[in-house]
C-alpha cells in the first residue's frame, strides 16, 4: 500500500490511534471484530515497514523474510475470513445473515489455501516502481503428454 517505510510506519501509528478508539467505542459487542479491523492493518503496515527498511539496508536483511510472511499472512489469509465474519456477526436481517455466512465459509477455505501456499511457495518481495511487489513462486510443473 505504501510508497516509503515512512509513510508505512506513519500509516501504522494513524490506524493504530484509529484503532484503539474504535475498539473503545463499540464496547465489546458483536461489533469488536470490525472495530480492530485497524488495529490489524496497523500491524499489517508496520511490517511493511519493517519490510521497506530490510529490502532497503543490508543491516536489517534478517527481517526480510519474516515481514514478508506477515504480510501476506494478513493480505491473503485474515483479511478474506476477517472481514466477511466481522460482517456477519454484525447483521441482524436473515437474508443478509446467509449471504455473509456463505461468504465467511469461502473466505475461510480461501485463508486455508493461501495460507498453505504463502508457507510452502517461495515468496519474494522486491521495490518495484516505489512500491513492493510480492512474487509467490510457484514451480514449474511438468507435463505428461498422452500419446
Amino acid at each position: 500500500m505504501c510508497f516509503s517505510p515512512e509513510a508505512s510506519f506513519t500509516a501504522s501509528a494513524v490506524l493504530l490511534a484509529a484503532g484503539v478508539i474504535s475498539v473503545r467505542e463499540s464496547k465489546f459487542t458483536a461489533k469488536l471484530l470490525f472495530a480492530v479491523i485497524p488495529l490489524l492493518f496497523a500491524a499489517q503496515q508496520f511490517s511493511e515497514g519493517i519490510l521497506w527498511l530490510a529490502l532497503q539496508h543490508t543491516k536489517y536483511e534478517n527481517w526480510q523474510r519474516p515481514a514478508t510472511i506477515f504480510f501476506l499472512i494478513f493480505a491473503q489469509v485474515v483479511w478474506p475470513f476477517w472481514v466477511p465474519l466481522s460482517l456477519f456477526l454484525m447483521e441482524k436481517k436473515q437474508p443478509a445473515k446467509n449471504i455473509l455466512k456463505g461468504l465467511t465459509i469461502m473466505g475461510g477455505l480461501l485463508a486455508i489455501y493461501l495460507l498453505y501456499r504463502v508457507l510452502t511457495v517461495p515468496v519474494i518481495a522486491s521495490i518495484d516502481c516505489r512500491h513492493i511487489y510480492y512474487s509467490l513462486v510457484v514451480p514449474e510443473q511438468s507435463v505428461t503428454c498422452l500419446e
